[in-house]
């Protein structure tokens, strides 16, 4: 990959998985590479899948080539391909297993710190002013927003998914908080938490719908009752 002389940030939230517009194509490759960075850990932690728990670190992310291929819309193959290109050019490395593919993104650290000394100070000296204020406001607001009846219940749907499959999830996120206090209203939270285990649950299988957070499970709640329906539903074997 060609080197760049370029330099500084670009802040781009993870929250922008959200705007319709990211998904609406098959990813390219400069895309699928962003997406490994918006989705990988920023501070060690664990997934469970199917039961086993697997150590995350910052800087990994762990999917299947199944999950990537459902998420980019692309083949196996061309899934394959890409994540040995990354290799070759020592920009990953990857831990295969039975389960999942664990990916760690060797220049993580590179490319989340690539201020210099000075810059950087500046930088935070102005954040710091900048957002002290604003997040006082952040957090007063979240408080008058959240209806005190649901948010116990919310936060147990975050916890399901960070504890579970999601590590990145962030309660500060309006959308996901928005989604998940909108299926506690309309299902209750007893059916909410029992929809939200089975989805965790099911990550990884032969065409799951992917969803790891409240807002995927929202908007994939037919997918996610089709795919269960099919795998309730028996299989009729006739007689010869």
């Amino acid at each position: 990959m060609k080197n760049s002389t370029k330099k500084g940030w670009v802040r781009l939230h993870r929250q922008i998985e959200d705007n319709p517009l990211y998904f609406l194509e098959p990813f390219s490759k400069g895309q699928a590479w962003i997406d490994l960075f918006l989705n990988a850990n920023h501070k060690n932690g664990i997934m469970s899948i199917r039961g086993n728990i697997i150590p995350i670190k910052r800087g990994q992310i762990g999917w299947s080539e199944l999950t990537m291929s459902k998420r980019w819309t692309w083949s196996k193959n061309k899934v394959r391909r890409f994540l040995k290109l990354l290799e070759t050019e020592q920009q990953i490395e990857q831990q295969k297993s039975t389960i999942t593919t664990v990916i760690t993104i060797l220049n993580y650290e590179i490319y989340q710190s690539d201020d210099t000394t000075d810059d950087k100070t500046e930088r935070q000296q102005k954040d710091s002013r900048r957002y002290t204020n604003k997040n006082d406001k952040n957090e007063k607001n979240v408080k008058k927003n959240t209806l005190s009846a649901n948010a116990d219940g919310i936060k147990q749907v975050f916890e399901l998914f960070y504890n579970s499959i999601n590590p990145t999830i962030s309660f500060g996120n309006k959308t996901q908080r928005k989604s998940a206090e909108d299926l506690i209203k309309k299902f209750g939270l007893e059916e909410t938490i029992a929809m939200t285990q089975y989805a965790i649950s099911i990550q990884g299988l032969k065409y799951s719908p992917v969803i790891t957070t409240p807002y995927q499970l929202k908007e994939k709640l037919g997918q996610l009752a089709i795919y269960k329906k099919q795998k309730e539903t028996p299989k009729i074997i006739k007689a010869d």
